[in-house]
């Protein structure tokens, strides 16, 4: 895998590596609370630490749910970046391997015009977590013309609107970089068979689809609402965790076929 897509992908893991860690510490801390009484020795504790114990324990209507819905968005950010990192990175890829602004693909050429137009366009209101340079854009855009064998394409600018990245979505954005998910793929994947309990290709492949679109819409309505009527337990985390993991993985593999 190019190392450009590699570190991209472990920067990804890491970020669920440390939603993980903190939805982990949250589960054993509902644990503990109710047990702490049993187990500690209060005769041996400071008056202070017996004041931080006590104050733990107080908390006994704490509502999982939303934290868990919280952590939900969280997750869903977390991929939403690591989707745009992804076209960011292919991009950079495509600006390492060609030479010469003639020899580049016209439908990268063309789509990289239009998507430095449209980020020149935010000038008015930036996005404030694109962090866009737009004097960068244009020098970057400048550079971009027949006879260039030191132009530079705006990968940035193909972050745009990344986000709701349903199956439909996550296709079109992908699309922008001239890759085209192999859904079949992502499909036979061993280790999302086993997390989809679906054993042919075929089943495994419309249940991750089903589950990209279910995501989005859990995800706008924890986002959106104090509730909604929306109830997510522990497992609800635990799988998304484990489903992108895997499926972040196989995206990036993908790209990385895509560039070769």
């Amino acid at each position: 895998m190019h190392h450009l897509l590699k570190s991209t992908l472990a920067v990804f893991r890491a970020n669920l590596g440390e939603i993980r860690s903190n939805f982990e510490f949250l589960a054993l801390a509902a644990r503990i609370r109710p047990r702490m009484g049993r187990v500690l020795r209060w005769e041996g504790l400071k008056d202070e630490e017996k004041r931080v114990a006590q104050d733990f324990m107080k908390h006994s209507d704490i509502e999982l749910g939303s934290i868990h819905r919280g952590l939900i968005v969280t997750i869903a950010g977390a991929f939403e970046e690591f989707v745009g990192s992804l076209v960011h990175a292919r991009i950079r890829v495509i600006d390492e391997s060609e030479s010469e602004y003639s020899r580049l693909d016209r439908m990268i050429a063309d789509r990289n015009i239009r998507y430095t137009g449209m980020a020149l366009a935010t000038i008015a209101q930036p996005i404030d977590y694109l962090g866009l340079d737009f004097v960068q854009l244009c020098k970057n855009i400048g550079s971009c013309h027949t006879g260039s064998s030191a132009f530079r394409l705006n990968g940035m600018a193909f972050r745009l609107n990344v986000g709701n990245l349903n199956s439909k979505r996550l296709t079109e954005v992908f699309a922008r970089v001239g890759y085209q998910p192999d859904w079949n793929y992502i499909g036979a994947s061993a280790s999302l068979k086993k997390l989809m309990d679906k054993k042919r290709t075929r089943d495994c492949t419309k249940e991750v689809k089903n589950y990209l679109d279910q995501f989005v819409r859990i995800r706008n309505q924890a986002a959106h609402s104090a509730s909604g009527g929306l109830t997510l337990e522990a497992r609800d985390v635990e799988f998304a965790l484990s489903f992108f993991d895997e499926c972040g993985s196989l995206l990036a593999e993908g790209v990385d076929s895509a560039a070769s």
